[in-house]
């Protein structure tokens, strides 16, 4: 009898979010279709928010046919109250943030300033009600009769599969503990909760655009522990492949040790396969444009590389999957142009202002700070962040026989 409370609970908890989320998401198209396209801010919701109903009504039919186990059942009412938590806060700021058909221009207005200061909040439960979705695809069980089991468990038995390796990370860089915040980040941050997104950092070298790729993914790798992370170094083709060997390798793919493989077409497919879970690629490095635009040149492939009998641009091996985006660091903007496909999701990197630049010399000096020296410095540097932190590493090594002033 407690059991069959506990079905009727959870089922009914499911079958109210579902309702309730449902009515969110026809406000914002509503929105969309009658008084034009939806804020920035809730584009991202809204595309996950759809994806969150059907995976819990799937998940309440498994539910129904007794397929799910008790204890999963407790863990799944405290998600649904997570989620039904998070989706009011979300309705809220709707009816604060989104105007109706019936409000004066002045309440139109205020409304559309006060959506201005409502992204991070968005993000958060935009992300919250990811990680639902995913952390629910692990108490979603198939429905089979009894013999379907046993042939599945027998051949388990017979020949069981090697374990998938743990998502983890192939950044080869250390993160940097006395980074700075820029703003570039907060929006990096907001255009990568988009589903399949692709976005590029532009700007000229040592403007600090493979840091804040850096800084990223660690944030990704902390938030997300089941997201693979991935760096690809894309200055060349050979060094594009051998990235993707690296993955290869990390994730254990099958076939990788084939000598005849066709490592980006091997790797591509995997990361294509939704069934491999999340992942996150970084591309840095990516500024030439015939490697992205044409066939690979077999003068800078390796002789024992079999991209050299590839036809397709090393773009076409950037695959498209709802499970994973892509930052590209890049001095390129054709480059850029042509992995993102689209100029809005081109970010351009500038040399930091005065107080960013003073805020990482002081950081990184551990010496006396002479407030004036530092400013003559930082000119001198064009406040360039990688040339900052060389600047300041050179002093620190030569202390205290150089100075911030002699330096100058």
């Amino acid at each position: 009898m407690a059991e069959a409370v506990a079905v009727v609970g959870v089922v009914a908890s499911i079958v109210q979010l579902v309702d309730f989320g449902s009515k969110v998401l026809h406000r914002l198209n509503h929105f969309q279709s009658s008084l034009g396209d939806v804020p920035k801010i809730f584009e991202h919701v809204k595309a996950e928010l759809p994806i969150l109903l059907e995976t819990l009504s799937r998940t309440k039919d498994a539910v129904e046919k007794g397929s799910i186990k008790q204890e999963t059942k407790n863990a799944l009412l405290l998600v649904v109250n997570q989620c039904q938590t998070q989706i009011t806060v979300l309705d809220d700021l709707i009816s604060r943030s989104l105007p109706q058909e019936g409000d004066s221009w002045r309440k139109k207005t205020s409304k559309a300033v006060l959506s201005l200061g409502q992204d991070a909040k968005v993000a958060k439960i935009t992300t919250i009600l990811r990680t639902h979705i995913q952390s629910r695809k692990r108490y979603e069980y198939p429905v089979a009769d009894k013999m379907e089991k046993d042939r599945k468990l027998s051949l388990t038995v017979l020949d069981p599969l090697p374990a998938r390796p743990t998502p983890s990370s192939t950044v080869p860089f250390r993160r940097d503990p006395d980074f700075v915040h820029r703003e570039i980040l907060s929006e990096v941050q907001c255009r990568c909760l988009q589903p399949a997104s692709r976005v590029a950092l532009v700007g000229l070298g040592r403007v600090g655009k493979s840091q804040l790729a850096i800084e990223y993914s660690s944030q990704v790798k902390e938030s997300s522990s089941d997201t693979w992370v991935f760096w690809l170094h894309a200055s060349s083709a050979a060094r594009f492949e051998e990235g993707y060997r690296k993955i290869a390798e990390r994730a254990k793919i099958a076939g990788r040790d084939n000598l005849e493989a066709d490592i980006l077409r091997l790797v591509n497919s995997w990361l294509s396969d939704e069934a491999n879970g999340r992942w996150f690629m970084i591309v840095d490095n990516a500024d030439d444009a015939s490697a992205f635009s044409h066939s690979a040149d077999e003068s800078k492939i390796s002789d024992n590389s079999n991209m050299a009998a590839s036809t397709d641009a090393l773009s076409e091996f950037l695959p498209q999957s709802q499970i994973g985006f892509i930052l590209v660091t890049s001095r390129s903007r054709d480059v850029a142009f042509q992995i993102t496909g689209d100029t809005r999701d081109i970010i351009m990197v500038n040399p930091m202002d005065e107080g960013l630049a003073m805020d990482i010399l002081r950081k990184k000096l551990q010496g006396n700070f002479n407030e004036d020296d530092a400013k003559s410095v930082l000119r001198a540097l064009d406040y360039m962040p990688l040339a900052i932190t060389q600047a300041a590493a050179f002093i620190n090594q030569r202390s205290p026989h150089i100075t911030l002033s002699k330096y100058s």
